[in-house]
């Protein structure tokens, strides 16, 4: 599997919340013919998310078809809440998963193991 691809309006807002929300760092960003840029980020050598830089785009809607939830795996609650603190946010629930929104609307699943998300993962 891939990194997720987002089409951003704010790619610098966009790169920020996901460095510090989900604890990823810049692993490659670039310009392409024809002026697209995009940038991906991830942990080690791992790509989570490829952002490409969209100007224009409006937010997000719901009515609209499209990709409207992502979710990403974290090893253990410490990795979890210490990205959510990073971000301003607290997990003080006793569950496996908290969902948040982006700035650009899209809804995020930060889960721990034991979700099910691993045996997805494994397909």
């Amino acid at each position: 599997m891939d990194a997720v691809t987002l089409r951003v309006g704010d790619l610098e807002l966009m790169s920020s919340y996901y460095e510090n929300a989900l604890a990823l760092a810049p692993l490659e960003g670039q310009g392409r013919p024809g002026g697209e840029v995009h940038r991906v980020l991830g942990r080690g050598q791992v790509p989570f998310v490829r952002l490409i830089a969209t100007p224009g785009l409006p937010g997000v809607d719901p009515r609209q078809a499209g990709l409207f939830h992502t979710a990403f795996l974290f090893e253990d609650r410490a990795a979890l809440t210490a990205g959510l603190s990073r971000a301003g946010l607290s997990f003080a629930d006793t569950g496996r998963s908290v969902r948040v929104e982006d700035p650009w609307g899209t809804p995020v699943t930060l889960s721990l193991p034991g979700t099910g998300t691993e045996e997805l993962l494994a397909r």
